[in-house]
């Protein structure tokens, strides 16, 4: 920012001395100055903003997945008995943990 104002100061007691280089040269500083101190951090918000709304999509997804498949794997529970009821409990178990893990992913 420094620069950008003492090359400001420097063209008002220089003006009729500017060259179509030098103004070149303030416009290009200027639009850099722009850029890192304005634009880049603006554009930072909005991304790191959408990656957390969608994150918190993914979260909601993800704990309704596993909420459907704990509803189901309750309903087997009272329809089926034996070995068979537990690798099938076991399984649905696993998955809807898997579901979990959708929200926790980066």
């Amino acid at each position: 920012m420094h620069q950008l104002y003492q090359m400001l100061q420097d063209l008002y007691t220089k003006a009729d001395q500017i060259d179509y280089a030098t103004i070149n040269a303030i416009e290009k500083e200027i639009e850099r100055w722009l850029i890192r101190s304005i634009y880049a951090p603006l554009k930072l918000r909005e991304k790191n903003a959408i990656l957390k709304q969608h994150k918190k999509k993914v979260q909601t997804i993800g704990n309704d997945g596993e909420n459907s498949v704990k509803l189901i794997a309750n309903s087997f529970d009272t329809s089926i008995k034996g070995e068979f009821s537990k690798k099938v409990q076991q399984v649905v178990k696993e998955k809807a943990e898997s579901y979990l893990e959708l929200g926790n992913a980066d």
